[in-house]
């Protein structure tokens, strides 16, 4: 039996899993646990497979043990196994896999597609007789099919049939075996259906579910038999629990994971929820990482260490609780050979951080984009926040009249001084604008846009290259032929600074206007993101004439294609009808110097608000009371992106799936995606005490521009 490897066990399997229905894990010795598994068809207990934790074993430790331990149990006692874990069994292609430890949550939509009997050639128990030949010539006819799970009898009346029992539809319908076979796909609200199907699947007992057909067509009688001629018409496919054509639940032939990704093989499956496993560790890590360091009672600058060493690892809570004992022994032995006079580490650090967390929730405690109590606890901890500017300001520098005077700060040496002041501001005001910015709302174009980081600020090229042509056949003997090599375009762009000042005075602080303060880091969060925004759209403007790189307008008619023809991606016709055109024509779009058809596929429409009601309408499945059956354009999972500064009521653009043509791509100066605040340093701007206020700068540097207008098609309808 087969040796294998997961991130954090080795495992031998003893026995097949296909003779079993479920699962428990034994811990038989330190650092081996022992998959017992009951038989499907009895109630015996058998060993199933060994698991060996990492911790302790390598692949050849685990090897002998396993030669000098291990001794088969025929049997085990239901009731000693009753307590132990239970395994999740994941079930496809007729197989299962063994068992992983997993929490639901981890693989989602784990039963969404299954291959079915829709109908058997032969007798049906109803009396009909379906041919062979005319269940080939209804192929198409149940294409798309939907599928019902009825209730009150609806199966056999039309006008019974509702949007509420509709749990999935058919696809890829194929005549095998005297059989149309087809994928049911099983929608997520079905998600009880789904439920039930693995239960009875577990259990070999799929035939409780059957299907039947709802359709309409031609019969004729010849020998005494009813004879089904033709299928015109197919109104549903319907789940029952007798069928009377042969229509059943074959098996499951599809898992989908949480992102979206289609598995078909054990080995794949393993690795993806092996992967799942390894994104909960971290993130239950990163939790702990947290927690811990909060209330560590460390300095705040040793603490920051101790983050950039765990923060995206795997990590035991050992090896954590070590490195925070041996920081603070290091702590304590530095107060030691401190002299009496000097200011303690740990008093000082401690007394900044609390006042930099009460700063940073008077800023949160007003922002827009309300934080959970995780998100909250994660940035101020249990400091209590400043109920106003004024407040912070005193406590802080100790100047209690409000001077800007370092000779009226009369706090202990802990306490940081009003020449400090500023800088400890702008630190706190940068945090709370990374929040407000991240929330903003006006970074929809993050679904299309390429994003890269820039370590400069030279002229960044993007080169295009076309395709090769169809390869020529090559006779037997005879050389090779050379190839035409494909031409290039290059796109440039470059980075620039964008920024700006905001001040604080004396007499702000003074007169404690909690408004003005407080709504800083929105107001330049929502300047910085709106910048950006402006940028992108305004290039993507339909009819905006902005050049690109291949020296014509992004939504042009002559868009050159060496080795063609000049392709149009602009038109003029209305989104009701003029969406479904645009979709086409960038479908086929075609390749530079091969001239061959791309298959881009369009997944956006970008919307001025006048236009978003009638987008939704064309996009959403089974809009309306009347239209229960899904367009074709609404198949095809268009999504919306609304643009609140386009202001024609007409326009609108269509974007290609990222997956198949990228179009825009941005770059941020050392892949800072948000802005950063400082303390000016302008000449006439100085520090607090010279010029009683502040002056904060914020910087945001990026460039960015079209690099392939495919994945563009615009409509100026006039």
């Amino acid at each position: 039996m087969p040796w294998d490897e997961t991130p954090n066990e080795i495992r031998h399997r003893l026995e097949d899993p296909d003779k079993y229905e479920t699962c428990r894990r034994k811990n038989i010795d330190d650092g081996v646990d022992l998959i017992v598994c009951k038989k499907k068809d009895s109630d015996q207990w058998e060993a199933q497979a060994l698991r060996f934790s990492k911790e302790k074993f390598d692949k050849e430790s685990a090897k002998a043990w396993f030669e000098k331990h291990w001794k088969k149990e025929e049997s085990y006692n239901p009731e000693d196994l009753k307590d132990l874990p239970e395994e999740l069994p994941l079930v496809i292609e007729d197989k299962m896999i063994e068992s992983v430890k997993i929490d639901e949550a981890d693989i989602r939509d784990i039963g969404a597609v299954w291959e079915v009997t829709i109908i058997k050639a032969g007798q049906s128990k109803n009396g009909y007789y379906y041919t062979e030949q005319t269940l080939r010539d209804a192929m198409q006819k149940f294409e798309g099919a939907q599928v019902f799970a009825h209730h009150d009898g609806a199966h056999i009346s039309q006008d019974k049939k509702s949007t509420r029992d509709l749990i999935g539809y058919i696809e890829q319908v194929q005549f095998i075996d005297g059989k149309l076979i087809g994928k049911l796909n099983i929608l997520p609200s079905a998600e009880w259906f789904k439920r039930d199907l693995l239960f009875l699947k577990e259990r070999n007992k799929l035939d409780l579910f059957q299907l039947s057909i709802d359709a309409g067509g031609q019969i004729a009688k010849e020998n005494g038999k009813v004879i089904v001629s033709s299928i015109d018409v197919v109104y549903s496919v319907d789940v029952v629990p007798k069928a009377a054509a042969g229509g059943e639940f074959n098996k499951l032939i599809e898992t989908i994971t949480n992102k979206g990704e289609t598995i078909m093989e054990n080995t794949e499956l393993k690795q993806e929820v092996e992967k799942a496993l390894e994104e909960v560790k971290k993130t239950k890590c990163e939790l702990m990482l947290k927690e811990k360091l909060l209330t560590s009672e460390l300095p705040h600058l040793i603490q920051e260490d101790l983050k950039m060493r765990f923060s995206g690892k795997i990590f035991e809570e050992q090896e954590l609780d070590l490195a925070i004992k041996n920081a603070k022994d290091l702590v304590a032995k530095l107060q030691e050979n401190l002299k009496p006079e000097a200011t303690p580490i740990k008093i000082k650090e401690e007394e900044i951080d609390k006042q930099e967390k009460g700063l940073l929730g008077f800023f949160l405690g007003r922002t827009l984009n309300l934080l959970s109590p995780d998100e909250r606890k994660a940035l101020v901890g249990n400091v209590p926040p400043y109920r106003s500017f004024r407040e912070a300001y005193i406590d802080i520098t100790g100047d209690t009249e409000i001077t800007g005077l370092k000779s009226k700060a009369v706090k202990l040496r802990e306490a940081i001084t009003t020449e400090q002041f500023d800088q400890v501001t702008a630190n706190v005001i940068n945090k709370a604008l990374i929040q407000e910015y991240r929330f903003s709302g006006w970074d929809t174009w993050r679904e299309f846009v390429n994003i890269v980081p820039l370590s400069d600020f030279k002229t960044q090229y993007r080169i295009h290259i076309g395709g090769y042509g169809s390869l020529p056949t090559v006779a037997a003997g005879a050389p090779y032929l050379a190839l035409t090599s494909p031409t290039d375009k290059q796109a440039t762009y470059t980075p620039a600074k964008k920024g700006g000042t905001e001040i604080i005075t004396l007499e702000t602080i003074r007169n404690d206007d909690v408004g003005a303060i407080s709504s800083i880091p929105r107001r330049l969060a929502v300047a910085a993101a709106r910048t950006l925004h402006e940028f992108i759209y305004g290039i993507l403007t339909p009819g905006a004439n902005n050049l690109i790189y291949d020296g014509v307008y992004l939504y042009s008619a002559s868009h050159p294609v060496p080795g063609g023809a000049n392709v149009s991606n602009t038109g003029t016709t209305a989104i009701a009808t003029g969406l479904n055109a645009a979709r086409i024509a960038m479908y086929k779009f075609p390749e530079d110097n091969s001239y061959k058809r791309l298959g881009i596929r369009a997944k956006y429409v970008l919307v001025p608000p006048d236009l978003t009601h009638t987008a939704y309408e064309l996009v959403t499945v089974a809009y309306g009371t009347y239209n229960e059956t899904p367009t074709y354009l609404q198949t095809q999972g268009i999504k919306i992106i609304e643009v609140p500064s386009w202001t024609d009521t007409n326009d609108y653009a269509v974007v290609a799936d990222p997956r198949d043509c990228v179009g825009f791509e941005i770059g941020f100066l050392d892949g800072k995606e948000e802005p950063e605040v400082f303390v000016s340093n302008l000449p006439d701007a100085g520090s607090f005490f010279n010029n009683d206020a502040i002056t904060y700068k914020i910087r945001h540097i990026w460039g960015g521009a079209v690099i392939n207008w495919r994945a563009y098609y615009g409509q100026v309808v006039t």
